[in-house]
């Protein structure tokens, strides 16, 4: 395998893209998906209404319970299902099995291929608009009472992976000769030495 440290011949590395590592820019993500996740909420109300989820308030605290524990522990597992698929899309553009990182509950996959600007795109959009379809999908389909428990789904999907987003906008600026690789947490990408 090879070392993260590698970089191919005449290129250096001209960019991270690691939302954590400045403060400044991580909080204003964070506003901003908490703004996109209220927005999304007052879209479901629209959408369904909270009606359902007064009728399962007023079913009694057990029932509400089980629902708020199966949410939770299906939260975590979408997760990881989610870090899973883009493995699978990391190996399938990459062409090398991924890296994997822990980041608190989750396993976040990297890979130490290089990718073109296009395939990125790719590898990083295709996981992201393949489960908010499926999670859209759901919200659309389930019943009234059980909307408020797969809605959510899809505000945690949206809302938490506007950094895939970013990154995926920060190498489509990048040259057209660009590589980019990902460890997962952060994007690095390398441009040609000028001659």
């Amino acid at each position: 395998m090879a070392d993260i440290n590698d970089i191919p011949r005449g290129y250096s590395m001209t960019e991270k893209v690691n939302q954590r590592a400045d403060a400044k820019i991580y909080r204003s993500w964070n506003l901003f998906s908490a703004i996109f996740g209220l927005g999304l909420i007052a879209l479901g109300w629209v959408w369904r209404s909270f009606e359902p989820l007064r009728a399962l308030f007023e079913r009694g605290f057990s029932a509400y319970f089980l629902r708020a524990l199966l949410l939770v522990l299906g939260l975590l597992l979408y997760a990881q299902c989610y870090q899973l698929t883009r493995a699978l899309f990391l190996r399938l553009f990459g062409g090398q099995a991924p890296c994997w990182r822990r980041q608190g509950l989750l396993t976040i996959p990297g890979s130490y291929a290089y990718f073109s600007r296009g395939r990125f795109a790719a590898a990083a959009l295709l996981p992201f608009l393949l489960w908010a379809g499926a999670l859209g999908a759901a919200s659309a389909c389930v019943p009234a009472d059980w909307f408020w428990f797969v809605y959510p789904f899809l505000i945690y999907h949206l809302g938490g992976n506007l950094a895939v987003l970013h990154a995926v906008f920060c190498v489509l600026r990048a040259p057209a000769s660009a590589l980019v690789r990902t460890t997962g947490v952060q994007t690095l990408i390398f441009t040609e030495d000028a001659r």
